[in-house]
């Protein structure tokens, strides 16, 4: 190999060397990276569909699950968010030995309050078991309305994160149990000045009562007739007669219209008929003139008896 062979083959083991150097820097890196979740786990969420602004508290139920063979402790934090909630607007509590005791609260942020962690009784959980931890939660009568997010999450001691899940629900303003029996006491109130229908007995009609009754309903319906008469004759219509009028012409309309057709008929005929009977005449006439019929007013002179011409004499 010559010289100039060489030098044209080092540039290739340079970049030879720098692939293979960045190719271990990559493969450091991959394998250093920490796994996305350090201590595998399920959350599973469930709280109550009737939330309101009524000082009732709800419960909802934490409930976590280990999925990995190894042991770990748990904590587990509740967190509700809620646009312009405030963390004296809302209680949470957690049951310990069927016993409910208040939690202090953290406002994370103008929306997001929640509770410090929770340590269970059997904190110590291992691959396949399940804990439940039981939260109340109370809306206060200051707190607003609308759509609200429930985060359940489960800890490990070691602050690593096992798992997470997220409810959303309504909450409504004063309605609920609370608001029900507040009704109920409004009702009762309203009540108690009111003197119900059933209780109160209407004096019974006496029979000079219903008499009078029976005697004035008929006066007033006579009083009555005459007025709508008299309104019908002021505007000079006469309803009756009206339509009388024209149930007649209804009935025999067609009738009238069918004999004026015959009619029609009828004339068209004889107008025929004495137009032919005229031309005939007409022929006659002529036969006449040619000398077969009897001479006509004015021509010839007259004859004697037999038809035969007198002779006329002259001077």
């Amino acid at each position: 190999m010559t010289s100039r062979t060489r030098a044209a083959a080092r540039p290739s083991w340079s970049l030879l060397r720098v692939g293979a150097a960045l190719a271990g820097l990559a493969g450091g890196v991959v394998l250093a990276a920490p796994p996305a979740h350090a201590e595998p786990g399920q959350v599973d969420l469930r709280i109550s569909d009737d939330l309101a602004t009524d000082n009732v508290p709800r419960e909802a139920t934490l409930r976590v699950t280990r999925t990995d063979d190894d042991c770990v402790r748990v904590q587990t934090l509740m967190t509700v968010q809620l646009s312009g909630l405030e963390r004296d607007e809302i209680e949470i509590a957690v049951n310990e030995n069927d016993v409910w005791v208040p939690l202090n609260t953290v406002q994370l942020t103008d929306d997001a309050v929640a509770s410090v962690p929770v340590v269970p009784a059997n904190a110590q959980l291992c691959e396949n078991q399940r804990i439940q931890v039981r939260y109340r939660v109370t809306f206060f009568r200051t707190a607003p309305d609308g759509r609200v997010a429930f985060i359940g999450e489960a800890f490990s001691a070691a602050g690593n994160r096992l798992d997470r899940a997220s409810e959303i629900r309504q909450v409504l303003q004063g309605t609920g149990n609370a608001r029900e029996n507040d009704d109920e006491q409004d009702e009762q109130d309203d009540n108690a000045g009111t003197v119900d229908e059933e209780d109160t007995v209407a004096p019974e009609p006496s029979p000079d009562d219903e008499e009078t009754a029976e005697t004035g309903t008929p006066a007033e319906d006579d009083t009555d007739a005459p007025a709508t008469g008299t309104a019908d004759q002021a505007a000079g219509v006469d309803l009756t007669t009206a339509e009388g009028q024209t149930t007649f012409f209804n009935g025999l309309g067609p009738l009238i219209i069918v004999v004026g057709v015959g009619m029609t008929a009828i004339g068209g005929a004889l107008l025929v008929t004495v137009m032919r009977r005229t031309r005939s005449d007409d022929g006659t006439d002529a036969e006449d003139d040619d000398g077969f019929g009897p001479p006509s007013r004015g021509r010839g002179r007259r004859g004697g008896p037999g038809g035969l011409l007198a002779p006329t004499l002259r001077r």
